[in-house]
């Protein structure tokens, strides 16, 4: 092998190593530098079939790294963002789903930490469980979720909050999904991360629900939480390069 094609398929595996690992940026740059080196190597091989083989290397390296440029490229407008939503008190049409769909089809979603201090009463552990249903639902390899919430300042309610907890994380794992509940006395901060670096900060944290316009009786709303009208609150979206998730 010559000199420049062995360090051409040098860059090239390091390459494949820093896209394996989600360093694109990094990628990119030996991607590009290996595949210049492999097309001047190119010129000097003088047997047909070697050449229209290494042709062929040579373009699905190429199109691989046309791809990590839009993911490059993309990742620096996205550090930039910042999107707000401020929903109006009683107002509707902001369930999960609509909130959260469009950051759950990147295919390396695998990893989701929920900060929130009060997911303690029977209510707020059922608005838990419906994000955890939109994650399954949604994500395609989904492997865990972190919360890192209170402890119920009641006894009882210690119990019941670890007793619902324990009911989630036991059919979250039927799905292949692990569930790590944490507790933090301090914690004061409402965000969820993605481990696609998104991050949306809710101020009522997943409690901005009003409660059904009965208890006793059906009423639309009552399981769509679409349907359902909202408390005032407003909602920060950012994207961070590198996301760091509690251990």
């Amino acid at each position: 092998m010559a000199g420049n094609e062995s360090a051409g398929i040098h860059l090239i595996k390091k390459a494949v190593e820093f896209d394996n690992d989600k360093k694109y940026e990094e990628a990119f740059v030996h991607y590009k530098e290996g595949i210049h080196i492999l097309i001047e190597s190119l010129k000097a091989i003088q047997d047909e079939k070697k050449r229209v083989a290494f042709r062929d290397k040579i373009s699905s390296y190429m199109e691989r790294a046309e791809k990590i440029k839009v993911l490059v490229d993309q990742s620096k407008e996205y550090e930039k963002y910042h999107e707000q939503i401020n929903i109006e008190e009683n107002s509707i049409g902001y369930s999960y789903e609509k909130i959260f769909s469009r950051f759950l089809k990147d295919e390396s979603l695998d990893y989701v930490e929920v900060n929130d201090p009060y997911i303690k009463a029977r209510h707020q552990t059922h608005n838990f469980l419906r994000f955890c249903e939109m994650l399954v639902k949604l994500t395609k390899i989904i492997k865990r979720i972190i919360l890192l919430t209170t402890r119920d300042e009641d006894t009882n309610g210690i119990n019941q909050q670890e007793a619902k907890l324990n009911e989630i994380r036991e059919s979250l794992q039927k799905r292949n999904v692990e569930l790590t509940v944490k507790f933090s006395e301090g914690l004061h901060d409402r965000e969820i991360r993605l481990s696609s670096g998104w991050i949306v900060k809710i101020g009522r944290g997943l409690d901005y629900f009003k409660p059904p316009e009965s208890r006793e009786k059906l009423c639309i709303g009552f399981h769509d939480l679409d349907l359902r009208p909202c408390y005032s609150t407003t909602i920060d979206i950012f994207h961070q390069k590198s996301t760091k998730f509690s251990k």
